[in-house]
C-alpha cells in the first residue's frame, strides 16, 4: 500500500511509461489535475489513449478541468450524469502496458490536490504480474462502466451541461428553506 503523499509522483512516473491509463474518479478538481497534467501532456503527445470515468455526484468535479482533459488528443471522458440510481464513487488508476508490466492504483483518493498530496487517503497498488486476477477483475469492471449507457461521452460543447448538472447536484444537497408560522405562545392560569 501506498499512502497518497506519494500518489501523484508515483502516477506521473507511472505516466511516462503507460501504452494507455484508464482513470475511474468520482471527483476531478484543477488542483489535482495541475499536478498531473503536465505528465498527461506529455502520455498524450507520444499517442497515449485516455479514458476517464467521472461524475456530477455531489456537483464536486471541477467542469474546466473535465473540458481541459477532454481536449487532450488521444483523451475520451464519460460522465454520469443521472446520481440518484448510480452515485459512482470509486477511485482507480490504471496503467496499462503493452509489455504486460501494468498496475492499477485503488483506493479513496479522488483526483485533488489534498487527495494525491498530503490528504489521509489509502491506496494500494495492484501489479497485474503479482496480482493477475484482482487486476483483470477490476479492469472488468471499468470496462462494464465504460461501457454502460448510465455514462456518457464528454464531447466539445458539453462544457455548460456538465457545469449545469453540477450546479443542480450542489442545489439538491442544500436545505431547503422552511415555512414558519409565528405565534405567542402564553401559559394559562389552569395550564
Amino acid at each position: 500500500a501506498t499512502g497518497s503523499p506519494q500518489l501523484g509522483k508515483e502516477l506521473e512516473l507511472e505516466f511516462e511509461t503507460a501504452d494507455r491509463i484508464d482513470l475511474l474518479v468520482s471527483f476531478i478538481k484543477n488542483s489535482g489535475l495541475n499536478l498531473i497534467y503536465p505528465a498527461l501532456t506529455r502520455f498524450s503527445e507520444r499517442g497515449g489513449k485516455l479514458r476517464i470515468i467521472t461524475t456530477t455526484y455531489m456537483g464536486a468535479s471541477d467542469p474546466t478541468a473535465i473540458e481541459k482533459l477532454s481536449k487532450l488528443p488521444g483523451t475520451q471522458v464519460k460522465v454520469s450524469y443521472d446520481t440518484r440510481s448510480s452515485r459512482l464513487h470509486a477511485k482507480a488508476y490504471f496503467i496499462h502496458r503493452d509489455s504486460g508490466l501494468s498496475c492499477a492504483y485503488i483506493g479513496s483518493a479522488n483526483l485533488s490536490r489534498p487527495a494525491i498530496t498530503d490528504g489521509l487517503e489509502w491506496t494500494v497498488k495492484l501489479p497485474v504480474a503479482e496480482l493477475p486476477h484482482l487486476f483483470r477483475r477490476c479492469e472488468a469492471e471499468f470496462e462494464s462502466y465504460w461501457e454502460s449507457p448510465d455514462f456518457h461521452l464528454h464531447e466539445e460543447g458539453d462544457l455548460e451541461k456538465f457545469a449545469k448538472a453540477s450546479k443542480a447536484e450542489r442545489q439538491h444537497g442544500q436545505p431547503t428553506a422552511t415555512n414558519l408560522t409565528l405565534y405567542e405562545l402564553r401559559p394559562r392560569p389552569y395550564q
